[in-house]
């Protein structure tokens, strides 16, 4: 089997066809990509401060804010097909884009409870928000965090039905992006 045959696959399965050490060195670059990924993400997290978006957050940050979440969807989406091992890259890009979402939204939880402080049962800090998000993400919900307000309820429905549909269905569009990028792999190979 050639090079080019060995990395195209025959059954599809370009990854497993590897050599162990080859398998490897993508496995360790994939790792690589998303500590580093993770890294930023949970730093831009720390640093950006919630007094800073309380006083100065406006209805056009927020709108670039979901423009942002929906280019790095369409981006990574798109790294999956060309990548050359994209079972590896949608399996790097759905932790990404999971991480991704459960910040947005600590924030926004984080922002919501510095400015009305009655919006949950306890002020939340950003650790506490990181932990309601993900609780509620999880379906968990162990009640010592809730939503009081109606504005918190609201964003924390929209949570939840974000969580069931889009990230239900952006697995499944990681999951077909792979697809099409192996076969479009085997394409290029025949």
């Amino acid at each position: 089997m050639g090079a080019s045959d060995r990395q195209a696959g025959t059954d599809g399965h370009v990854f497993m066809e590897l050599p162990r050490r080859e398998r490897r060195m993508v496995l360790l670059r994939a790792l690589a990509r998303l500590t580093l990924s993770l890294a930023v993400l949970i730093g831009i997290y720390v640093l950006i401060p919630v007094d800073r978006l309380v006083q100065d957050t406006t209805s056009i940050e927020v709108i670039i804010g979901v423009l942002l979440l929906a280019g790095v969807i369409v981006w990574e989406i798109y790294r999956v097909v060309k990548d050359p091992y994209p079972e590896v890259r949608a399996g790097v890009s759905l932790i990404v884009l999971v991480a991704f979402v459960i910040i947005m939204f600590s924030l926004a939880y984080a922002t919501m409870s510095a400015t009305q402080p009655d919006a949950f049962s306890v002020p939340i800090t950003k650790a506490d928000a990181v932990y309601f998000t993900v609780t509620t993400l999880a379906t968990v919900g162990f009640g010592d965090i809730t939503a009081t307000s109606a504005a918190a309820r609201w964003v924390v429905t929209a949570q939840m039905l974000f969580d069931l549909v889009l990230l239900v269905g952006l697995a499944r569009v990681i999951i077909l992006a792979a697809k099409a990028g192996r076969a479009r792999k085997q394409h290029e190979a025949t």
